[in-house]
């Protein structure tokens, strides 16, 4: 991948371009949902417990979780795509 700072191509880093490229900015993929009138992804899992989970054997609920991130941020990239 390149992953030049402040370039969009080919790859195209969500988070750094709505945060202006300021790591110190706050701000997740809930947060930039919320932002941009998205429904939230984290309905009931969140990252910090993907490992418990996978120990318990939880695999659909991993699936799930994950899935559902990348529709939010699929549905993010489209609603602000046109202004970068």
């Amino acid at each position: 991948l390149d992953c030049r700072r402040y370039s969009r191509q080919p790859h195209y880093d969500l988070r750094e371009v709505l945060s202006q490229f300021d790591n110190r900015r706050p701000g997740g993929l809930d947060f930039y949902c919320a932002l941009f009138g998205i429904p939230s992804p984290k309905q009931g899992l969140s990252g910090d417990q993907v490992g418990e989970v996978y120990r318990q054997g939880r695999l659909q609920e991993i699936a799930d979780y994950c899935q559902a991130d990348v529709e939010a941020t699929g549905a993010l990239y489209l609603r602000v795509k046109d202004y970068f």
